[in-house]
């Protein structure tokens, strides 16, 4: 009796075992998936020391920009080299796709656009600005330091002129011209609402029949 109460004791304790370690997988299963990241809206660059990090252009509603309208950017840059390096000048190519409905438009100009404070780590050019920005862009990324270009923030970057139309969902061809670096092109999209939309009063772009 003795022994068959044991051998009971002894399998009822490995089902538990059993049990737990099925819970516990569960569990890790759950908290991997509550624990993923969003992919982030922007284009990520990298070019010599220097990375640019979520760049996209600013939201501006389910509508999009229109022909000839303006568009901020948002613009994040940090210097892992060991020099100082000058963003010189923003440019915006446009790009006609061999589908219309994948035609990237382009712009008059990047300016630079003074705002209320400059982050600790970002040193600007000092030129002064007017309402439309100032067309000469001199932005100085320290050692090791960053600069944040966000609009609401500080200075940044403004699209001038749209020569087309910019919706949800698409992008713009723009060169980023650096002193030390170099030269990088990217395709940098409209970025995403910070708070959810009402997805059935916005314009997507079209991807073609059958979509």
């Amino acid at each position: 009796m003795t022994v068959r109460v044991a051998r009971i004791g002894a399998c009822l304790a490995a089902a538990a075992a059993v049990v737990m370690g099925v819970s516990a997988c569960g569990a890790g299963q759950v908290t991997q998936t509550a624990d993923t990241v969003t992919a982030i809206a922007g284009a990520d660059l990298t070019v010599g020391d220097l990375m640019l990090n979520d760049v996209k252009i600013d939201w501006n509603g389910s509508q999009g920009y229109q022909t000839g309208a303006n568009a901020d950017l948002i613009l994040r840059v940090f210097n892992n080299g060991t020099e100082a390096d000058r963003l010189t000048a923003v440019s915006v190519e446009p790009a006609p796709g061999d589908n219309p409905n994948e035609q990237s438009p382009g712009a008059q100009g990047v300016v630079y656009v003074d705002g209320p404070a400059v982050t600790p780590s970002a040193s600007s050019s000092d030129a002064p600005t007017t309402g439309g920005g100032n067309p000469a862009i001199n932005v100085t990324v320290l050692p090791h330091g960053y600069v944040m270009l966000v609009p609401g923030q500080g200075p940044f970057l403004r699209v001038n002129g749209l020569t087309g139309k910019l919706g949800p969902g698409e992008s713009l061809w723009m060169t980023f011209t650096f002193e030390r670096a170099g030269t990088i092109r990217a395709q940098i999209p409209v970025g995403l609402p910070s708070e959810p939309v009402d997805r059935s009063k916005a314009e997507f772009p079209e991807t073609g029949e059958g979509h």
